[in-house]
């Protein structure tokens, strides 16, 4: 493991699963073993609320890009973990399937299982935040802003048309008379379809506890993909595109900087530097074969 800062990752009790998806990853080809999934190359670079936030309206920055998402505010917006598999889940379904119609699943519990999520009740159980992440993510709009020069270039969408959910929360195993299912916006689909990032899955799933770090593995395989040279990114960057949930940038170099070193753990090839005032990336091989991706699409 090479990293720049001189340090090695500190691995609590609970991360011990990074420990069984690093082998894993290690050992097998994901493109060979059908682990490989999709994230839209837009919410890579600007990421999705790790928390709830107040209000119908979410900004983030990357450089010339800023992502505002809105939400009706009785509904509100989507935060955390969940909105991130579903997306992945989503995206990855419209690219090999080359269809706007996503069958979500006959019943909840069978949907839950495609994101690798158990179901439970209660008020605080995945079937009900499951059921509250997928009525704000499908009821979002998106405007994506590109500043070029003196150009503003703006493009903006809904995720989804339209999308029918028949679930029961008492019996998630329960067969409904008609699948659930979403219907992407020709636009949305535009989107994610044309550039999407490709990932590996046995690192997405041990990391999703973490939004953060699962934000981070997503940027870091994209961002080494094209990466020639040697890069410096200032903390004010980097928390304006991942920092969303903290009011000080001490605390957000300190959880980015933690969760940095897990993902390294099971990305051992990235090569980078932590300073005090930046992090420097250096070229390094990508976490997903650039062969096969450059042969996929």
């Amino acid at each position: 493991m090479t990293l720049y800062d001189g340090t090695s990752p500190r691995l609590r009790p609970c991360d011990l699963n990074l420990i069984d998806a690093s082998v894993c990853i290690q050992e097998r080809n994901p493109w060979e073993t059908n682990d490989i999934q999709f994230m839209p190359k837009d919410l890579v670079i600007t990421t999705l609320p790790h928390k709830r936030v107040s209000g119908a309206e979410y900004v983030r920055v990357n450089g010339r890009c800023r992502l505002t998402i809105l939400s009706p505010s009785n509904i509100g917006l989507p935060y955390g973990m969940l909105p991130r598999m579903i997306m992945v889940w989503l995206t990855s379904e419209a690219v090999v399937k080359k269809s706007r119609e996503i069958v979500l699943g006959d019943s909840l519990s069978e949907f839950m299982r495609k994101i690798d999520l158990h179901p439970t009740g209660g008020r605080n159980g995945t079937i009900t935040r499951l059921r509250n992440q997928v009525n704000r993510l499908f009821s979002s709009t998106v405007s994506l802003q590109i500043s070029v020069d003196s150009r503003e270039v703006e493009s903006g969408f809904r995720i989804a048309d339209h999308h029918m959910v028949f679930w029961s929360g008492q019996n998630p195993d329960q067969k409904d008379m008609w699948s659930s299912s979403v219907q992407l916006s020709e636009s949305f689909f535009d989107v994610i379809t044309s550039n999407p990032v490709p990932l590996d899955l046995s690192a997405l799933r041990a990391l999703k506890g973490s939004p953060l770090a699962f934000d981070i593995y997503c940027w870091m395989t994209h961002r080494f993909y094209y990466l020639a040279n040697v890069t410096h990114i200032g903390w004010p960057a980097l928390s304006e595109q991942f920092g969303a949930s903290y009011n000080r940038l001490r605390d957000f170099k300190r959880a980015f900087a933690r969760e940095l070193r897990r993902v390294s753990f099971l990305y051992p090839e990235a090569k980078f530097k932590i300073t005090d005032k930046k992090l420097i990336l250096y070229p390094s091989k990508t976490h997903v074969s650039k062969r096969r991706v450059e042969s996929c699409f």
